[in-house]
């Protein structure tokens, strides 16, 4: 008998021990969690997520038909949105952009730093247009629904802003202006290309730009037969410095306006391009 007790006790000590319940269901728990989680990342980061959900929340605020044809979205780093269109009132929308991109620093924005490695917009267009009675296509957004003018910023509460690159490239920006006689003014700079330099608090940034500029003048053919018209090649380099508190403190600037076209009540433009010739 005692070895036969022996033996038992043996058997029974080398077979393996079961995982209790309790440590079976927390592991699927945990495993479930992380798969939850990975798939609402997934789904939060789609572009059909963000175009379903989040734009028309941001059109709403700005009282706007926000849509866009693509958006990548890495939280961490970047955000790219392609084929952007804005829509307010009017058949034209206000703005259009083949594509925008910001890449950013998380963890410095998390502390209330804006940390821009990239700012840039690909073919931009911004297309204002004022009627004869005074709205405008601007008007949306300049006054959202339901909302309060933000409170006026406190000292000290200047966030530290750093843009290390920004560029605009092939930007139009159009302002027509529909007067009561009949007649439409537009002023158009075309082929806009801008880049900014390492702009941030404290420092001195530089920003060049080149831009093609139109000014045109449609009058009713009964009032005048002619219109006024200048077109001009518009080119500047400005070193801009700014305090802690982002506003200017120097300026050192050379701009240059090439003319081509000065008709009409332009004629006189060409006296002025002389001067900024000379600047």
């Amino acid at each position: 008998m005692p070895i036969e007790t022996n033996m038992t006790n043996a058997a029974i000590s080398s077979s393996p021990r079961r995982r209790p319940a309790w440590g079976r269901k927390l592991a699927w728990a945990a495993a479930s969690l992380l798969g939850l989680l990975i798939v609402l990342y997934f789904v939060a980061t789609s572009s059909a997520f963000l175009k379903a959900i989040i734009l028309p929340g941001v059109g709403k605020a700005l009282q706007a038909d926000v849509t866009a044809g693509d958006i990548s979205l890495s939280p961490f780093s970047q955000v790219i949105v392609r084929k952007l269109r804005v829509q307010t009132t009017g058949a034209e929308p206000l703005v259009t952009a083949d594509e925008a991109r910001v890449r950013y620093n998380l963890s410095a924005i998390l502390r209330g730093d804006i940390d821009l490695a990239e700012v840039s917009l690909s073919a931009p267009l911004i297309q204002i247009v004022q009627e004869a009675d005074g709205t405008s296509n601007l008007d949306p957004l300049l006054t959202p629904a339901g909302k309060t003018p933000a409170p006026a910023a406190k000292p000290g509460q200047t966030p530290r802003l750093a843009i290390k690159n920004g560029a605009l490239k092939n930007g139009t920006v159009r302002f027509t202006h529909k007067r009561k006689d009949g007649s439409v003014e537009t002023a158009e700079l075309a082929k806009i290309d801008v880049a900014i330099d390492q702009f941030q608090n404290g420092q001195s940034g530089k920003i060049t730009l080149a831009a093609d500029l139109k000014l045109d003048t449609r009058h009713p053919t009964s009032a005048k037969s002619a219109n006024d018209a200048l077109q001009a090649k518009v080119t500047g380099t400005f070193d801009l410095g700014v305090d802690a508190l982002l506003r200017p403190q120097t300026v050192k600037a050379t701009a240059r306006v090439d003319l081509s076209t000065a008709d009409g009540a332009y004629k006189d433009w060409p006296v002025w391009a002389r001067l900024f010739k000379s600047r």
